[in-house]
């Protein structure tokens, strides 16, 4: 799970964490890689914590096409309708903007897998995880997650923690599933692809259509239209933050492969919560966006 202080400013990737985490600076969030035998499968940790004060902000949760593991050790966290306690959340991919409301003791952190790769070590459809929710007692038994819980807890410095963390999914990288070629192969065209049409897509991998559907479900979480939306309105997004204020949203339009900027500006809406427009004057004003 990645942080999101502003609808404005995602994390999206290590190039913008400079920036996301001065915005994030009142609950002190840091980014921290993986083990390099993790780096295929997880794409940071992130630590919070802190007081977050009587009238706590609302953060946010961007739209992201990965998965995650939540452990809370302060205050109960609200992402989206669910209430997290102290406790452990698993969540997949978000296909849009959620809400998060922190308490005001704030001590969490949590793993963020690339897409597709917490099927490994989860050995679950991903679409069994639409919303945060406290794992079930198989997965917490496999994942020795109630474990792994009490020695985070102990451990105050997020070096001692990433090297928990490190040393726990290594170990369960042993017991983890082979990654699919045709499903690397897919993620990283329409990562790298995603003007294109999603129609184009069954012609770069060896699966048809269908299997393409399962697959993406099963390990993903999504289908692959989805995907393709979430990755399409985030380079949007990423354009509309890094430009100047000269932006011609018709131009921006036709670059992201639509139709026309009234089809990227409903599917900026349905995956952001806001127009484009509504994005911009929040940029303009640096303020946090409203969902």
């Amino acid at each position: 799970m990645s942080v999101d202080a502003r609808l404005a400013s995602p994390i999206e990737s290590h190039k913008t964490m400079g920036n996301t985490v001065a915005t994030l600076s009142h609950i002190n969030l840091t980014l921290h890689k993986p083990a390099a035998a993790l780096h295929p499968f997880v794409k940071d940790y992130w630590f919070i914590s802190g007081t977050a004060g009587t009238s706590p902000k609302t953060e946010y949760l961007p739209a992201d096409t990965g998965c995650g593991i939540t452990f809370n050790f302060g205050d109960s966290i609200l992402m989206g309708e669910t209430l997290t306690n102290q406790c452990c959340v698993v969540n997949g991919p978000n296909t849009r903007s959620m809400p998060l409301h922190l308490g005001s003791h704030v001590d969490a952190l949590g793993i963020r897998f690339h897409p597709g790769m917490g099927y490994p070590f989860f050995q679950q459809p991903l679409t069994d995880f639409p919303e945060p929710i406290e794992p079930h007692s198989q997965l917490t038994l496999r994942l020795t997650l109630n474990h792994i819980y009490d020695q985070l807890a102990k451990a105050q410095h997020p070096s001692e923690r990433t090297l928990l963390l490190d040393d726990w999914l290594l170990h369960h990288l042993t017991h983890s599933l082979s990654i699919q070629p045709d499903l690397t192969a897919a993620l990283n065209w329409l990562e790298q692809q995603p003007q294109d049409p999603i129609a184009n897509l069954p012609h770069h991998v060896d699966l048809g259509q269908r299997q393409l559907e399962r697959v993406f479900k099963q390990w993903v979480g999504i289908s692959p239209k989805q995907y393709h939306r979430i990755v399409r309105i985030n380079t949007v997004r990423s354009s509309l933050r890094n430009q100047s204020h000269d932006i011609r949203l018709s131009d921006e339009a036709i670059n992201a492969g639509y139709f026309d900027q009234a089809h990227m500006s409903r599917e900026f809406k349905r995956v952001v919560g806001l127009t484009p427009g509504q994005y911009l004057k929040c940029l303009s004003k640096n303020e946090t966006a409203p969902r």
